[in-house]
C-alpha cells in the first residue's frame, strides 16, 4: 500500500541496497587492522630473537656455539684458580685439625712444590694402601701412579702432626668435564685421597675432603668429581654417606647394573648461584 501510495504521489521506488557492499570506511578500517596483526607478528618475533630462541629449536651451528662459548668460560674460571696462589690463604682457621686427641697443620702445595721427601711419602702410603685394589682392576705400575701425583696441573693438601711428618693428603685437580646433562663444566676432581692407617677413622679424611670442597666452591668450580673401586666398600659408604656424594652420569655403571668395569663414578654439584 505503501509502495502504491508512492508511485501515486510520483514517489520514486526505493533502490535495494547491497547488504555486500562495503562502506569505504570499512576498507579503511580493515587494511588498517591487518596492517597492526602483521606489525605485531613483527614485533614478537623481534622479542623471541631479543630474548634466546625462543620456542624454535636452535641448529646445530646455533648449539656447537654455545658450547664453544661455555666451554671457553669453564676454562677461564679454571685459570683464574690456577692462578690464585695458595688456595688454603681464604681459610686460615682450618689449617688446622684438633680433634680425636690430635694435632695436625693442613698446607697447600702445588705439584711442583712438594718437597721430594714429602713426595715419596704420598707415593708409599699410596701404594700401601691401594696396590692390591688396584690390581685386582686396573693393574699397578709405580711410574704410572708417580707421573699421577706428579702432574703439573695437581695440586695438594697435606695434613702432617705436630713433628711435620705428613699423615693424610688429597691430590686434586681442576678440570673441564661433563658433568649434567653431559655438559662441559668446571670441577675440581680428587685423583688421590689417603690417610695413614694409623690415622684413619679420626676424621682427617673428612676434614681435608671437606677442605677440598670450600676450595672448589670458592674459586667457582660447579662440583666435585671422584672414582672409587666398586670393592673398596669402606670408601664407596664414606663417599655416598658421609659426604654425599652420588652416582656419576659419566660412571660405567649409571643405569647399568651389569657393568663390570670395576669402579664407579661419584659427584657432589653444588647448588647454582642465584645473579
Amino acid at each position: 500500500k505503501q509502495w502504491y501510495q508512492r508511485r501515486v504521489r510520483g514517489t520514486p521506488h526505493p533502490k535495494k541496497t547491497n547488504k555486500s557492499q562495503s562502506k569505504p570506511n570499512d576498507i579503511i578500517n580493515l587494511i588498517t587492522h591487518r596492517k597492526q596483526k602483521e606489525r605485531n607478528k613483527r614485533e614478537d618475533k623481534t622479542r623471541e630473537m631479543s630474548s634466546g630462541m625462543g620456542s624454535r629449536k636452535p641448529s646445530k651451528k646455533e648449539q656447537r656455539k654455545a658450547e664453544n662459548e661455555q666451554a671457553q668460560q669453564a676454562i677461564a674460571v679454571i685459570k683464574a684458580a690456577y692462578n690464585a696462589g695458595d688456595l688454603l690463604a681464604p681459610f686460615e682457621p682450618f689449617r688446622k685439625y684438633e680433634r680425636n686427641g690430635l694435632h695436625l697443620r693442613i698446607e697447600f702445595f702445588h705439584a711442583k712444590s712438594v718437597e721430594g721427601g714429602v713426595f715419596e711419602w704420598m707415593f708409599e702410603v699410596t701404594k700401601k694402601n691401594m696396590q692390591k685394589m688396584y690390581e685386582e682392576v686396573w693393574g699397578w705400575a709405580d711410574g704410572r701412579k708417580r707421573n699421577e701425583l706428579s702432574d703439573n696441573d695437581a695440586m695438594n693438601l697435606i695434613a702432617f702432626d705436630e713433628n711435620h711428618k705428613p699423615v693424610g693428603f688429597i691430590n686434586f685437580r681442576f678440570v673441564l668435564e661433563s658433568g649434567k646433562n653431559k655438559e662441559k663444566l668446571e670441577l675440581s676432581y680428587i685423583f688421590e685421597m689417603q690417610v695413614e692407617p694409623a690415622f684413619q677413622g679420626k676424621g682427617v679424611g673428612k676434614f681435608l675432603m671437606q677442605l677440598a670442597e670450600l676450595i672448589a666452591r670458592k674459586n667457582n668450580m660447579k662440583g666435585m668429581k671422584l672414582t672409587v673401586f666398586s670393592i673398596n666398600l669402606v670408601a664407596q659408604k664414606f663417599y655416598k654417606h658421609t659426604l654425599k656424594y652420588e652416582l656419576d652420569e659419566s660412571s660405567p655403571n649409571f643405569g647399568n647394573p651389569l657393568d663390570t668395569s670395576g669402579f664407579e663414578g661419584l659427584c657432589k654439584y653444588f647448588p647454582v648461584k642465584q645473579s
